[in-house]
Parts: C-alpha cells; sequence; structure tokens
C-alpha cells in the first residue's frame, strides 16, 4: 500500500511540473512587446476608417484608404473621455495592448513593436499596430457585433524600449532540478519527487521541449 501511494504522489509531483512548463511554453507564445500601465495614459490619438465592414474586415487594405481622427484621453485608474466628453473605461491588457468601451464603440489594439535577427524588441509604448473597433453591442444575443472598422493610435508623448532577449536557456549547462523544491514537495506536501524528465539535458534541449 505504501509503494503504491508513493508512486500516485510521484505522479500527482509530475503532473504538476508538466502544468508548470505547459504555462511556461505559452507564456512564450504571447507577442514580444512590453509596455507600462503608466506609459499608457494619456491622450491617444485614433486615426480609423469608416465603420462600415463585417467582422472578417482586412486591415491591411483599409488603413490604405482615407482615415478620420477621434481623441480618447487614457486616466487613472481605467476612465477614458473623448474628444466630446463622453466617458468611458480602457483596459491594459497584460503588456500587449489596449481595449477601450467608450461612445457605443469597442475598440481593441496591440502596442507595436519591431524584432531584428538578433530577437532584440524595440516597443513602441505610444504607438499601435494596426487594430479594430466594433459596435459595442452585438444586435441580439449569441451574435457578433455590427459595423467594424481598423485603427491605429499614437501619443504625442513616444516610449521607445529596446530589450535584448535572455539567452541563458540557449547555453549548453546541463539542466539539473531544483533540490529545495523537491526537498519541499517531500517534506511540507509529502509527495515523493521522482527524477525531472530534463535531468542531464542540456538547457537549449530543454528550451524547445518547453516550446521555446
Amino acid at each position: 500500500v505504501s509503494t503504491n501511494f508513493h508512486l500516485v504522489l510521484s505522479m500527482r509531483a509530475t503532473l504538476l511540473i508538466v502544468v508548470v512548463l505547459a504555462c511556461l511554453a505559452y507564456a512564450q507564445a504571447d507577442i514580444p512587446v512590453h509596455c507600462l500601465y503608466e506609459e499608457a495614459v494619456g491622450e491617444w490619438t485614433f486615426h480609423h476608417s469608416p465603420n462600415v465592414f463585417g467582422n472578417d474586415v482586412k486591415c491591411e487594405e483599409v488603413m490604405k484608404g482615407p482615415l478620420d481622427t477621434y481623441k480618447v484621453s487614457f486616466h487613472e485608474p481605467n476612465v477614458a473621455v473623448d474628444e466630446q466628453g463622453r466617458k468611458g473605461t480602457w483596459t491594459l491588457i497584460y503588456d500587449e495592448g489596449f481595449e477601450v468601451t467608450i461612445g457605443g464603440q469597442k475598440w481593441f489594439a496591440y502596442f507595436r513593436y519591431t524584432q531584428d535577427a538578433q530577437g532584440n524588441v524595440t516597443s513602441y509604448c505610444g504607438e499601435t499596430s494596426p487594430g479594430w473597433f466594433h459596435d459595442e453591442k452585438p444586435p441580439m444575443p449569441g451574435t457578433p457585433p455590427l459595423r467594424w472598422g481598423c485603427f491605429k493610435g499614437e501619443k504625442a508623448e513616444k516610449v521607445v524600449r529596446t530589450e535584448v532577449p535572455d539567452r541563458a536557456m540557449d547555453s549548453d549547462e546541463i539542466y539539473q532540478a531544483d533540490p529545495k523544491l523537491q526537498a519541499y514537495l517531500e517534506t511540507e506536501a509529502s509527495w515523493t519527487v521522482g527524477p525531472s524528465v530534463f535531468e542531464g539535458m542540456p538547457l537549449r534541449e530543454v528550451k524547445k521541449r518547453m516550446g521555446g
């Protein structure tokens, strides 16, 4: 009975490690732009197309046409005020973009970024890539919103940040499990932890298996 009990706990510990690594792999799939909340606060100008399209609108083509402007100010903690004095809300989406709900419309865009051949990422936190806007409410529950359009946002204050990627996982150093984590699982959580599936692998191989 004792052997089976420890076997079950070992399997649970392995499952926990797999889940953690899956989360890490998912996180690496995010776009690499990095902008802060305080960098989004301020007055934005949205250069936008007419909102006469469906939800299959191709912004690359639409943004080549004539554009109008619409000014919206982002205030702390999440208040948006447009050029007509109407109030709404804005939300930072992780550190990658924002969503604004105001004047019966919803607007969403990612911050603009570039990445060179060496993996260095430059985030332009006062600009966005082409985004979308549409009616705030759908015509009927369970149906998509109507009247879509595209826009790009820009602030008067430009914030540009270049970040060099962490290359610690690109080495041939051999992976070793954290003995403190193993000790905690075995003493505090009463789990029997078997050898890691990554034990003895070069870090670059571990990164590949994690989805990097």
